[in-house]
């Protein structure tokens, strides 16, 4: 499983001076603020673990870890006012796609990874 730092309040990813602080220390280097290495930095994200959101988040900013499977989804974050949701991909090989003979068989093939929802029909994903 892999984790990820996302912002959940409108304002805008960042980080507070006491945890970049501490990130500087912990790396025995300077550590810029606006990293977007940060988001998956094993460091970072164990500061937020450990340390709590309210500690780590800048002013206007509630960070937290969100966890998602790597081997099954391709992650994108979708930010909106400061506020960011990870949107899941899922990853198909492309000999998995080419293996099917149509969408029917790529829609069955998601439904077997639990990556599709049947609701009333129509198919959405699960993420």
């Amino acid at each position: 499983m892999a984790k990820i730092i996302l912002n959940g309040c409108f304002g805008g990813y960042s980080w507070s001076d006491k945890a970049i602080q501490e990130l500087s220390e912990i790396k025995g280097k300077k550590v810029n603020s606006r990293e977007w290495l940060l988001r998956e930095d094993p460091d970072a994200i164990a500061l937020i673990e450990t340390k709590g959101s309210k500690y780590c988040s800048g002013i206007f900013a509630e960070l937290y870890v969100e966890e998602y499977d790597e081997e099954l989804w391709i992650p994108d974050i979708h930010e909106y006012d400061g506020t960011e949701t990870l949107d899941l991909t899922p990853r198909l090989t492309e000999k998995q796609i080419r293996a099917c003979k149509n969408m029917d068989e790529v829609v069955e093939l998601l439904k077997a990874r639990d990556m599709f929802n049947d609701r009333n029909g129509k198919y959405s994903f699960i993420s």
